[in-house]
């Protein structure tokens, strides 16, 4: 459900301006065309994969019209270089993680209910999209982490205790079903 609403909501739209903007120079450098597709799982053949994760502040509504702000939202992208016949392929595939909304989903089946898409700031799209960047460059590229400023960027965040009000850890998709994804 999460990929559906994702895929027309609008939001695939700033996710693939972030990306082509920020994986243009792999494209003018190397000839590198990278491409980034939603997913709702993890890779099956994982291992040849590269992870990377990136939080956020994000925010969620409900068709309860119910909305709230989360510190922690989270997307988990994979990376990698493969060959395919005569192609070289540059994939990535990326993963936003939900929340269920409190009014609409008691304790008892908060496992089974659907898990609201994030709507990420643009603001926001562009640090994850500059971090993953930054992540290839290190990992595929052999970059130096210091022309890399994204991966060593400072966030400047509300204290824990005013963070953790805007975190409903019991509805959070990522630590529901963490083991599926083996995020870090």
């Amino acid at each position: 459900m999460l990929l559906n609403v994702f895929l027309f909501s609008g939001l695939e739209t700033f996710w693939q301006s972030a990306f082509a903007w920020f994986f243009r120079p792999y494209l003018n450098t190397y000839g590198h065309l990278w491409t980034l597709t939603p997913t709702e799982l993890r890779p099956l053949s994982y291992p040849t994969w590269h992870t990377t994760i990136y939080s956020a502040k994000v925010r969620f509504l409900c068709q309860c019209k119910r909305g709230w702000t989360s510190m922690k939202g989270r997307v988990a992208f994979w990376f990698r270089v493969r060959q395919e016949g005569d192609q070289v392929l540059h994939e990535v595939i990326f993963k936003l993680f939900g929340q269920q909304c409190k009014v609409c989903n008691d304790s008892e089946s908060s496992n089974e209910s659907p898990f609201l898409t994030p709507l990420w700031y643009h603001e926001e799209i562009e640090n994850a999209i500059s971090s993953l960047a930054s992540q290839v460059a290190l990992t595929l590229y052999d970059a130096n982490p210091e022309d890399c400023p994204s991966i060593n960027r400072f966030r400047f965040s509300q204290s824990t205790s005013s963070s953790a009000v805007h975190h409903d850890t019991a509805r959070c998709q990522v630590l529901i079903i963490p083991i599926i994804f083996d995020l870090p």
